[in-house]
């Protein structure tokens, strides 16, 4: 691999949905060039597939992570607290951290409103095993 084709991964990694014409004019390079390029580095294999990273905020959301610090939590409680929050669908990462909290989600919702509802479901149901909590808003 070589420069070209490093330059042609990281405009990718920018716009994945970018045009053969706009990596052409991004890179350098003629856009026979870059698609020849780019169908070499998928068929090595070094390129699996795109990703689209999509901009929750630009959609209207607010993004906010939650941090649980539990108590009295055997391996099995746990387990059963992970899985209420993968069936949630605000719910877009779970953690299991170690040191001053136990686990870490993030949620994606519409509102404050939307977000005490999420959290409510989880403390009214886990309220014994939860010792404290924070809530932050992601500004980025």
């Amino acid at each position: 691999m070589d420069k070209k084709d490093k330059k042609l991964i990281y405009e990718l990694s920018k716009d994945s949905r970018s045009s053969f014409t706009q990596l052409a004019k991004k890179t350098g390079m003629a856009q026979e060039t870059v698609r020849y390029r780019l169908n070499r580095l998928k068929e090595e294999r070094i390129i699996n597939n795109f990703l689209a990273i999509i901009n929750m905020r630009a959609l209207g959301f607010s993004i906010y992570q939650c941090m649980l610090k539990l108590q009295n939590v055997r391996a099995k409680d746990k387990e059963e607290l992970i899985d209420f929050l993968k069936n949630l669908d605000n719910v877009s990462w779970i953690g299991d951290l170690e040191g001053a909290f136990d686990l870490g989600f993030i949620v994606t919702v519409q509102d404050q409103a939307e977000l005490a509802i999420l959290m409510n479901k989880v403390y009214s149901r886990f309220e014994k095993q939860i010792m404290a909590k924070t809530i932050s808003f992601q500004m980025e």
